[in-house]
């Protein structure tokens, strides 16, 4: 294979797999993910913090 075949083949496959079909629920699961995580954070992180002050008060 030349590298212009080559050349061709990757950007066709760029092409194909870059449209908004592919891209946007890739950042509509990256964002859910990341919102997930952070309401998990949110939750444990109070527990924990009321946890401490308990802790501090006796």
């Amino acid at each position: 294979m030349s590298q212009e075949t080559v050349v061709s083949n990757v950007k066709a496959l760029l092409d194909e797999y870059t449209t908004m079909d592919y891209v946007f629920p890739a950042i509509l699961i990256f964002g859910t993910c990341t919102m997930f995580f952070f309401i998990l954070l949110v939750i444990f992180g109070n527990d924990k913090i009321e946890k401490m002050k308990k802790a501090k008060a006796t």
